[in-house]
């Protein structure tokens, strides 16, 4: 709604108060400390992931195989915030790696080919697509 009144706050600046008030709205409806983190597995329910392999906006996850490799790996770790009244809409999300040091590349934390870290053992968190 605030899209759509943008524009037409430039012509009629009595519709400024107005703009104020969205603002009000959208910043207590979305206030970090009334949002809701969880974390995500492959055992989310498959209606939340498919939406998180379509709002993937950094790194494409192209098939189930490529969510599964960010999910399921004990290194691996997918957090998101939900909103109260929408619980199986993934408003924002992180993925998260853990290592033993600072990867030279995005490339390496995403390569199939990758090593596999037991948890325990790492000591470096990677929030690679956020």
């Amino acid at each position: 709604m605030r899209v759509d009144h943008l524009p037409v706050l430039n012509g009629h600046p009595d519709l400024r108060r107005t703009d104020l008030d969205f603002m009000h709205l959208m910043r207590s409806w979305f206030n970090r400390g009334f949002l809701v983190l969880r974390q995500i597995s492959w055992d989310t329910p498959a209606s939340v992931l498919e939406k998180i392999v379509a709002y993937e906006a950094v790194h494409t996850i192209n098939e189930w195989d490529d969510l599964r490799r960010r999910l399921h790996p004990p290194e691996r770790r997918c957090f998101v915030y939900f909103h109260p009244t929408m619980p199986d809409e993934p408003l924002i999300f992180v993925e998260v790696t853990l290592t033993k040091s600072v990867p030279n590349s995005i490339q390496h934390v995403l390569s199939d080919d990758r090593e596999l870290n037991d948890a325990a053992e790492t000591s470096v968190a990677v929030f690679y697509s956020v």
